[in-house]
């Protein structure tokens, strides 16, 4: 007998993957070829890995993300939760979620301040 068993979110992740290195690499202006090549990997590998028709290995993640010059855990991070149906909307709120993610914790901080300031000013004069 055979027993089918349902992986939660495995294709899931593997999109995720795909989409957070595609989204670095193109914000560093790299390649596929470039990128590729300086992670010791193939350009074909890479474009399956940006498609979600690959899973790397934990290894080659972190290859890839010292590539990128960034920490391998953003590879694997789901974008922000935040529901909007507006697409263009969504994709600003990932933009931004990611670009939070590498800021210093000391520009987070202040970009925090500076969005309740500007929200109470906002609410102060009905914008």
């Amino acid at each position: 007998m055979i027993v089918k068993t349902e992986v939660i979110g495995l294709r899931d992740i593997g999109s995720i993957v795909g989409e957070n290195i595609r989204y670095y690499r193109q914000r560093r202006g790299l390649s596929q070829e470039k990128l590729a090549l300086e992670a010791e990997i193939s350009t074909s590998y890479l474009g399956d890995i940006e498609r979600g028709g690959q899973n790397p290995t934990i290894n080659t993640l972190y290859l890839i993300a010292k590539a990128l010059g960034i920490d391998a855990y953003l590879l694997i991070i789901e974008k922000s939760s935040v529901c909007v149906k507006d697409r263009s909307t969504r994709e600003l709120y990932r933009r931004i979620y990611r670009d939070l993610l590498l800021m210093p914790e000391e520009c987070r901080e202040t970009l925090a301040q500076f969005a309740d300031e500007f929200a109470a000013l906002c609410a102060r004069y009905g914008e």
